[in-house]
């Protein structure tokens, strides 16, 4: 099962030992979620997905994906964004989501503000019940110099 960063305890210390195993001019490429620079909506994604799964640590913006990088001496590029469509049903299933969080997810998602509406693309059935979303995503390069 592949491990995603949004799981990792100590990110700058993976990030740490990416960048000491990384020969001189050797890469590597992240891909995962990634949470606006906005705090409002970095707030929003996060808890949601922590309400999700309590394993979920964050989701971290190109700006601190930046930092890290360059506090360990790597060199950062962003190769591609895009949309990571999700279907809510789904969603909770693969999560195995206790009805308990299932109710505080429903909450989450039951007025988000019109920027998390937007952002997000939070869609509602008439009944006002949670359709479906998107992630943030993102493929990041890193090289040692």
């Amino acid at each position: 099962m592949p491990v995603c960063s949004h799981h990792f305890p100590e990110i700058s210390r993976s990030i740490q030992e990416i960048a000491r195993v990384l020969k001189k001019g050797g890469s590597f490429l992240l891909i995962d979620h990634c949470a606006p620079e906005d705090e409002a909506l970095d707030r929003f994604i996060n808890r949601l997905n922590q309400l999700r799964d309590p394993s979920h640590v964050r989701e971290y913006s190109e700006n601190e994906w930046q930092k890290l990088f360059e506090e360990n001496g790597l060199d950062f590029a962003v190769l591609e964004r895009w949309n990571l469509p999700i279907d809510y049903e789904s969603w909770l299933r693969r999560g195995a989501v206790p009805e308990q969080r299932k109710a505080a997810i429903h909450a989450h998602l039951s007025e988000p503000s019109q920027s998390c509406r937007d952002m997000f693309n939070i869609v509602h059935d008439e009944n006002g019940h949670p359709v479906s979303f998107c992630l943030k995503a993102v493929l990041i390069a890193g090289m040692k110099a």
